[in-house]
């Protein structure tokens, strides 16, 4: 539901592999459920694959998602692809 509130604002969802209590898949269930209130704007949510590859930014929609490997925490990586969907989304 939260990140259904944020319509139409640009949102980033990042998972990791092996962090299973934030439950990876769960996030990218939440954020393609979410997608549907980003249609009331006229707007892409996510867009994804049906099967999503480790370590691959999804970013062309307004909310953008990617599952890297490894455990909780936040890694280089991660911020490559915050800083990346920062700049598509502010020019």
């Amino acid at each position: 539901m939260l990140i259904a509130l944020q319509a139409p604002r640009y949102c980033y969802i990042a998972s990791a592999s092996e962090d299973l209590w934030a439950d990876p898949c769960g996030e990218l269930l939440a954020a393609k459920l979410a997608s549907n209130y980003y249609k009331i704007y006229n707007l892409n949510g996510l867009i994804v694959p049906e099967k999503i590859e480790l370590d691959v930014s999804y970013n062309d929609g307004h909310i953008a998602y990617h599952r890297r490997t490894g455990n909780h925490g936040l890694s280089h990586f991660d911020w490559e692809q915050y800083m990346t969907y920062f700049e598509k989304i502010s020019k």
